[in-house]
């Protein structure tokens, strides 16, 4: 028999359609929350299980970098702290003086005010401590344009209370807004930083007491975070019971601005985006390297040359949200450069992540001069019409799906644009002919479509002059599409084909016998349109994977036929972001609120039952 074509779509779900998320969405994640700690070696810290019991359960979820260098030699005087963290915010620090600039006197650009205000993105900054430290250790202080933001929130009214345990309350009631900040900043007081304080009355009193500084700054965190309960199970109003932590693409970012007796101090990254019990002993990882990946992740300017020759390695962290691989020549991957942005600017590219990237900027054209920016794989009727390349695709059934997610979307009254998944079929049976046309391919596509001043609600083509193929381009091909309605910049959307459904709709819309055989030769994903004036068409892809797969239903693993708790962790892994839903088992998740999930028969876990239900979703076995 044939074999069946699956897709799995990494972070979200199989067919599905849209489900809200954050507004602001990155690359990586859409919310970061950072809390920043205070000189400690990697080695004093990582591995010492006898006094951070907490930080190295949370490391062996989440993700650390044994060769981050804070850099303090390349900042005069020479040392850190002030120059550490305004380096993190503002790319570099110069002139600056290690714990003695003013509020209000570092005029220079910083990340929120100037990089994430501008595009749209939201942020608020916590200090538990009003007055003990000065800005050092909380540099939006120190900036000109937001040490007097109301952004700046301080957890206690007087020097009196800087050292209560619950300091971090209202930051905790930060991560339970809708919507949440999507940069969210605690720096802790010396006492619960593992910095130290002569003053502090749980025994952090010195550079002496430095084991007690970590046992204590460790004990905080796990109160801040997960309170009486666990990382996986964290008790009501800790940090990680926070509405922000229910959405699986917020990223907590637990840093380190300097080691104690090294250049070396730890970092964690935990969240569903990064990589699980994941160390990196990558080199190049520094103050600056950490802000470049927040810049990439929202695709924001950087800031200086510091940052902008820092490595973008960091993204070996976090788990890939995208499989088009690399750039590569048809017909075997997935290409890039497939560009044409009529007199305008575009960009189709693959990620470092695997994602897809296309953009259409100011373009002009009209009817028949579209601009476009695709990437596509196999073969194409304009290549003209051919047959599948050897070992590359061919197949007559099963599904493809990808994922899309609108950064901008014009809204032009003339213009028209398209958001598409193409499928391309070759007739191995010969020529058909038509309506007066006769073809041996045919031309496919599932798409939100905007013309008129409006999307086209979700409908199939069902007669051939209604097709998208019909008179505007010249592809040698019976054309046939389907729409899906409207989206808004915000929202996860997917694009679903079937593979042998699709190429019957095309046939029946043409009049062409549905005996006729299909096979799948190429297949297109990205955007067309004109006539956009000043704006801009901006979309993210996520995953596509197309994988040739025979094996019993719902058999993820393909251990023999065997649908065991080993398949539901697969699936729980595709299942584990509210990225999207299936259309089926996962509605009443979406109708009550709640996220996508692996638990698909809603009884509170993920288990051999929910397997049992995801095999309805699979096509049928060999």
């Amino acid at each position: 028999m044939p074999a069946i074509l699956v897709t799995i779509i990494l972070g979200g779900a199989f067919a599905i359609q849209q489900s809200v998320h954050a507004t602001s969405t990155g690359k990586y994640f859409d919310h970061i929350v950072i809390i920043a700690m205070e000189n400690k070696d990697y080695n004093s810290v990582i591995g010492n299980i006898a006094d951070a019991p907490f930080l190295n359960q949370l490391v062996a979820v989440g993700s650390t970098m044994s060769q981050y260098n804070d850099n303090r030699g390349t900042f005069p005087p020479g040392s850190c702290s002030a120059e550490c963290y305004v380096a993190f915010m503002a790319g570099f620090c110069n002139p600056c003086v290690s714990d003695g600039y003013a509020e209000g006197s570092l005029n220079i650009p910083n990340l929120v005010a100037d990089r994430l205000v501008p595009a749209g993105f939201t942020w608020e900054a916590f200090c538990e401590n009003t007055c003990h430290r000065g800005p050092d250790h909380f540099p939006f202080l120190g900036f000109t344009d937001t040490y007097q933001s109301p952004n700046i929130v301080f957890t206690c009214s007087s020097c009196a209370d800087v050292w209560n345990p619950t300091g971090y309350q209202q930051f905790v009631s930060a991560a339970n807004l809708n919507p949440a900040p999507n940069f969210l900043w605690f720096t802790p007081t010396d006492c619960h930083n593992m910095h130290s304080d002569p003053n502090c009355t749980n025994e952090c009193t010195s550079s002496t007491t430095l084991n007690v500084c970590i046992q204590k700054g460790d004990q905080y965190l796990q109160t801040m975070l997960v309170g009486g309960g666990s990382i996986s199970n964290p008790a009501s109003g800790s940090l990680l019971a926070s509405a922000i932590f229910k959405n699986d693409r917020t990223l907590l970012y637990i840093w380190w601005d300097e080691g104690s007796n090294t250049h070396n101090p730890p970092n964690i990254l935990y969240g569903a985006s990064s990589k699980s019990g994941y160390t990196t002993s990558s080199t190049g990882y520094n103050e600056y390297a950490a802000l470049r990946i927040i810049e990439d992740n929202w695709q924001l300017s950087t800031m200086t040359s510091n940052d902008a020759a820092a490595s973008l390695g960091m993204s070996e962290l976090f788990t890939p949200t995208g499989d088009f691989g690399s750039c590569s020549s048809l017909p075997q991957g997935w290409n890039c450069g497939n560009l044409n942005a009529q007199g305008g600017t575009g960009l189709s590219s693959i990620e470092s992540n695997g994602g897809y990237h296309s953009k259409l900027s100011n373009v002009s054209g009209g009817n028949s001069q579209y601009a476009y920016a695709t990437t596509q794989k196999g073969t194409f009727p304009w290549s003209p019409c051919q047959a599948p390349a050897s070992g590359v695709l061919g197949q007559t059934s099963g599904r493809i799906a990808t994922m899309f997610d609108p950064l901008s979307l014009p809204a032009t009254p003339t213009g028209r644009f398209d958001i598409y998944l193409g499928l391309y079929y070759w007739l191995p049976g010969g020529a058909q002919s038509a309506h007066g046309q006769t073809y041996q391919c045919l031309a496919t596509q599932v798409r939100a479509e905007f013309k008129n001043g409006a999307f086209t609600p979700a409908i199939n083509s069902t007669d051939f002059s209604a097709t998208y193929n019909l008179g505007e381009n010249s592809a040698n091909a019976f054309g046939w599409n389907r729409t899906i309605g409207p989206v808004i910049v915000g929202n996860y959307y997917a694009l679903v084909a079937n593979v042998g459904s699709q190429c019957k709709q095309d046939e029946i819309a043409w009049g062409i016998s549905t005996t006729v055989t299909c096979v799948l030769s190429g297949v297109e994903v990205g955007i067309e349109g004109f006539g956009f004036g000043n704006q801009s068409l901006n979309i993210l892809w996520g995953a596509q994977i197309i994988v040739s797969l025979c094996h019993l239903k719902g058999d993820v693993d393909q251990d023999g036929g065997k649908i065991n708790i080993l398949d539901a962790a697969n699936f729980a892994i595709y299942f584990g972001s509210e990225v999207g839903s299936t259309q089926y088992a996962l509605s009443s998740h979406l109708a009550n609120g709640n996220s996508a999930s692996a638990d698909i028969n809603l009884d509170g876990q993920a288990d051999i039952l929910d397997a049992a239900q995801l095999s309805i979703y699979y096509d049928q076995p060999c």
